[in-house]
């Protein structure tokens, strides 16, 4: 049984460690760890969730066009919005709209054909559509933070390996070029 747990757990901090794991969909990995774990590690994966899931995380969960808060409980909703409120107060008004698919967040922006689109994007474009760019520049900032550290740090031991001490002549211009080419040669 620990063994079936261990590749849960290692699938899900696969998904957590890419580059493109943003906050909200951080969320959502954590409740599908929740569901899919066996029994007895179900206690464990809740209190460790409960520490992991913040209001920053409800909040970008909330407003990822992709999740729309779906599987937030109410006392997360609510801790969301007191975060954005604390961010924000007069987009509250807006998110409101948003959450109740009222102009100009309508549904056929919410629809299957928008779930490949990047969130921070699918901000960005909809202030040609009437949304509040107060809420859309917030929301944007939220949605594209990344969950995990994982990515910065693989940068930076690429940077290690093209400047370092047999390469301090290399000006770091070129170096932090070098280390984005390698990474993106490297991109799987």
């Amino acid at each position: 049984m620990l063994h079936a747990c261990s590749f849960i757990v290692r699938d899900k901090l696969d998904k957590f460690q890419r580059d493109d794991c943003f906050l909200g969909e951080c969320l959502e990995i954590w409740r599908e760890l929740g569901e899919e774990s066996p029994s007895q590690f179900q206690d464990i994966i809740s209190n460790r969730s409960k520490a992991a899931i913040t209001p920053a995380m409800m909040a970008a969960n909330l407003l990822d066009h992709r999740f729309c808060g779906k599987n937030l409980m109410p006392v997360e909703v609510s801790a969301a919005m007191d975060y954005l409120k604390s961010l924000s107060p007069e987009i509250i008004p807006e998110v409101t709209k948003y959450m109740a698919y009222q102009h100009p967040y309508l549904p056929e922006v919410f629809t299957e054909c928008y779930q490949d689109v990047v969130p921070s994007l699918w901000w960005k474009s909809g202030i040609k559509r009437g949304f509040s760019e107060t809420l859309a520049s917030l929301a944007g900032t939220l949605v594209s933070a990344v969950g995990s550290s994982a990515g910065l740090e693989r940068y930076f031991s690429n940077l290690g390996l093209t400047y370092g001490k047999l390469r301090s002549q290399l000006g770091s211009e070129k170096a932090g070029i070098l280390a984005f080419l390698y990474r993106q040669l490297n991109k799987k």
